[in-house]
Formats: C-alpha cells, structure tokens, sequence
C-alpha cells in the first residue's frame, strides 16, 4: 500500500514538473509576442507619421 502511494505521488510530481515547464514555456512565447507586437506598433506609428507628412507636403504642392 505504501508502496502504490509514493508511485502515485512521484506520477504527480512528475506531472506537476511538466505543467510547470508548460506554463514556462507559454511564458516565453507571451514575453516573445509582446515584444513583437511593441515592435510592429512602433513600425506602424512611423510609417503613419512618414504618410502624413508626405500628404502635408502634397497638400503644400497642390495648394500653391
């Protein structure tokens, strides 16, 4: 019996073992994409600034 019990808590430790390597695992992949997603933003708000002053300077163009 005693036997059967330490098998059974070794199979939950090994289990618990393996959803905490999950849950570090799905930690990274969430760092990863935030850092992604900071990234891409920051690309997007350029590339918009960049548009917008290039239809300032069309408007300028267009208005002269």
């Amino acid at each position: 019996m005693l036997e059967n019990l330490n098998t059974f808590a070794n199979l939950v430790q090994i289990a618990s073992y393996q959803e905490l390597l999950e849950q570090a695992n799905n930690d990274d992949i969430m760092t990863e994409l935030q850092h992604q997603n900071k990234a891409y933003l920051e690309l997007i708000l350029k590339n918009q600034t960049e548009i917008l002053k290039r239809l300032e300077r069309l408007e300028k163009c267009t208005n002269d």
